[in-house]
C-alpha cells in the first residue's frame, strides 16, 4: 500500500497486497454475472461488477473522488498523469468526474474546439478504466431553446426561457426531437468507450443534478414534479431500451434542499429508474451546519439500504476563503462518521488556478487533508481491488 497510508498488521498487509497489488488491476474481462440490482437487466458484466464492487465497499468505507481530477488542477505540475490529490496525499482519487457538457454542445462540429474536448474526455474515461478508476459523468446541458446557457444566474429573461424548457423536451414538445438527437450523441460516446478487449466501459451518469435549486433550467421553479419525472423516465428508457446502452449506472442527485425522506423523494422517478441515490451539498458545510449535512446523508443512506441502491455524496466542496485549517476532518469526516452511513463515494468539485477543493501540498489545509485521506474510512486508488472484476 502507499506509504501515506496507515501501517497494518503483517497478515492484513499480505492480504491487501494480494487483493490490491498490480496483478489485480487492469481491465479484467469477466464472464456474465447475475444482475438483480441494476435497473438495466441487460447491463454488461463489467457494469454489474462495478455496481457490486461499489456496494460491497460501502460497508468498508467511502471512496474519494474529484471532478476532472487529471485535467483540472490548482497547480499544473507533474504531467498529465498527476492529480492534485496524489501530489498531496500520495494517491489518486478512486472516482474521477467528467462532463457531457462540451460533448453535447451545439457547437461540437468536426474540427471544433468542442470536438477536441470530446476526444480528451473519451481518452480520460479509457485511462480511468485501465487504471481501475471509476468514471462519473455529470451533465451541464445547455438549454434546449437558445442552446447557449444552463445556469439562470438570476437573469429574468433566462427565467422566462427556463419555464419553457422542460415542457419543450417532453413527448409532443417542440424540442423533443432535438432532445432525442442529443441523447443519441450521449449514446454514441458511451458506445465508443471501449476497454482493451472491446468491452463497453461502465460509467456513472448523473443527469439533471441539483434539480431542487433555482440555478439550472431544469430546477424546481421551472418545471413540475410530474414533468421532471416524465423526462427522467424517458431519458433512461430511451438510452437503455431504444439506443441499446447497457454500461450505465444511473444516479439521482438533488442539492441539499430537503429535510426528510418525503422531501427528498418529491421528484424521484421510482426505483425502476435509479441505481444510485445521492446529494450535492456545498452550503451546509460552508455554513458550518455539519449536523444538517450528516442528517441528510443519513436519509439517503437509509433509503439505499432499504431499497437496494447505492448512496453517495455526489458533489461537494468549500468555496469560501480562507478555508478552515481543519476543514476535512472537522467538517467532512465528522459528517461521514455521525451516523452509521453506508456511502459509496464522495466527490469534490474541480480544482482550478484560482481555487481548490482538494489542496496541493503547500496549501494551508494540506496537512489536514492528509489526515482525512489517511483515515481508515477513506478509500483511494489502490485501496480496493479492480472494481470491474467479479466480486467474490
Amino acid at each position: 500500500m502507499n506509504m501515506f497510508k496507515k501501517p497494518v498488521f503483517p497478515l492484513l498487509f499480505i492480504i491487501l497486497l494480494i487483493s490490491c497489488g498490480k496483478d489485480s488491476t487492469g481491465p479484467g474481462i469477466s464472464v456474465p454475472v447475475e444482475n438483480d440490482i441494476l435497473i438495466d437487466k441487460n447491463a454488461t458484466a463489467e457494469t454489474v461488477n462495478l455496481l457490486n464492487s461499489m456496494k460491497k465497499n460501502m460497508a468498508r468505507g467511502v471512496m474519494l473522488g474529484q471532478q476532472d481530477a487529471f485535467t483540472g488542477r490548482h497547480l499544473d505540475q507533474g504531467g498529465p498523469d498527476m492529480t492534485d490529490m496524489k501530489m498531496t496525499c500520495g494517491q489518486h482519487p478512486l472516482v474521477v468526474g467528467l462532463d457531457f457538457m462540451f460533448i453535447t454542445d451545439i457547437q461540437n462540429t468536426p474540427g471544433s474546439w468542442f470536438a477536441e474536448q470530446e476526444t480528451i474526455i473519451k481518452e480520460q474515461a479509457r485511462n480511468n478504466y485501465e487504471k481501475g478508476l471509476i468514471t462519473h459523468f455529470t451533465w451541464h446541458f445547455r438549454n434546449p431553446i437558445t442552446y447557449d446557457w444552463f445556469s439562470i444566474n438570476g437573469d429574468p429573461e433566462r427565467k422566462k426561457i427556463a419555464e419553457q424548457c422542460m415542457a419543450s423536451i417532453l413527448r409532443n414538445g417542440a424540442r423533443h426531437s432535438y432532445y432525442k438527437s442529443v441523447l443519441k450523441k450521449v449514446a454514441s460516446v458511451l458506445k465508443e468507450l471501449k476497454g482493451p478487449n472491446g468491452e463497453p466501459i461502465p460509467v456513472i451518469f448523473r443527469p439533471f443534478h441539483e434539480f431542487d435549486g433555482n440555478w439550472f433550467w431544469w430546477g424546481k421553479p421551472y418545471c413540475t414534479p410530474e414533468q421532471f419525472i416524465e423526462n427522467w423516465k424517458f431519458t433512461v428508457t430511451f438510452l437503455r431500451d431504444e439506443l441499446g446502452i447497457h454500461n450505465v449506472i444511473y444516479a439521482f442527485a438533488p442539492d441539499n434542499g430537503f429535510n426528510s425522506e418525503a422531501e427528498y423523494l418529491e421528484r424521484y422517478p421510482g426505483d425502476d429508474y435509479v441505481d444510485l441515490v445521492g446529494m450535492d451539498n456545498y452550503s451546509d458545510f460552508e455554513n458550518n451546519k455539519i449536523n444538517a449535512a450528516a442528517m441528510k446523508l443519513n436519509i439517503i443512506s437509509n433509503y439505499a439500504k432499504t431499497h437496494n441502491k447505492l448512496a453517495a455524496l455526489t458533489e461537494c466542496g468549500y468555496r469560501n476563503n480562507p478555508k478552515p485549517s481543519d476543514l476535512y476532518t472537522r467538517f467532512y469526516l465528522t459528517a461521514l462518521q455521525t451516523y452509521q452511513l453506508e456511502l459509496s463515494f464522495m466527490m469534490f468539485w474541480v480544482n482550478n488556478a484560482s481555487n481548490y477543493y482538494v489542496p496541493t501540498p503547500d496549501e494551508s489545509t494540506a496537512n489536514n487533508f492528509r489526515a482525512f485521506a489517511n483515515d481508515e474510512m477513506i478509500l483511494l486508488d489502490g485501496d480496493i481491488g479492480n472494481p470491474y472484476k467479479k466480486q467474490e
